[in-house]
């Protein structure tokens, strides 16, 4: 019984932290300046640039994402050029994400 009650204090949990399209957004926003600020080397210019791109890349990042969730988590499906299949996967859970698949460099 005690067993149960922890299961259902987990899943209760879970649920409440799944991490919504808003949070995706944010992490996608952050995701992307960091990759940015790698490929530019750093420094000044790849921080601006970084910021930059990061705050264009999030403003549509909402409509090319499908979010499926599962209650206790959920996945994130980025397809940027619309042709129906999603370069970028992620998966969400207790308010963090995972990287499950992005195109190479």
């Amino acid at each position: 019984m005690k067993k149960l009650i922890g299961l259902l204090v987990l899943g209760f949990i879970l649920y409440m932290v799944n991490p919504g399209m808003d949070d995706f957004s944010a992490f996608f926003k952050q995701r992307s300046a960091d990759r940015i600020e790698h490929e530019t080397g750093g420094g000044l210019l790849g921080r601006v640039l970084g910021g930059a791109g990061s705050e264009l890349v999030a403003a549509g990042v909402e409509e090319v994402t499908t979010r499926r969730s599962y209650v206790v988590c959920s996945t994130y499906d980025v397809d940027p050029d619309g042709d129906d299949v999603s370069e970028y996967r992620y998966f969400g859970v207790a308010g963090m994400f995972v990287t499950l698949r992005e195109p190479e460099k």
